[in-house]
């Protein structure tokens, strides 16, 4: 009798283990489906915003700023990354 007993017990115990393992898959189911349900939803919006308009270059505009970039340099005559000295009258030659 003993014997049928522990049986009974070890069948009870492996069943409500088994009972709690399902409900644990139904309930990760469930969230992985809502998961899945917001990033369909999230991708959808995405979809309906317009794309993003990329600017186009004014070749004038573009133009008159090279054509003033190359005017200072000559004025300054040089790149100001390459001048050495200040044009300042109190100023000496950088270096020495």
């Amino acid at each position: 009798m003993g014997a049928n007993a522990a049986y009974w017990a070890i069948a009870a115990v492996t069943a409500g283990a088994a009972s709690a393992q399902h409900d644990q898959a139904n309930a990760a189911r469930n969230q992985a489906e809502r998961e899945a349900n917001r990033q369909r939803d999230a991708l959808a919006a995405l979809q309906q915003e317009e794309e993003p308009i990329m600017p186009i270059a004014d070749d004038d505009s573009v133009r008159r700023a090279r054509r003033r970039s190359i005017t200072s340099q000559m004025r300054r005559r040089g790149r100001a990354s390459t001048i050495l000295t200040d044009t300042t009258a109190s100023s000496d030659v950088l270096g020495t």
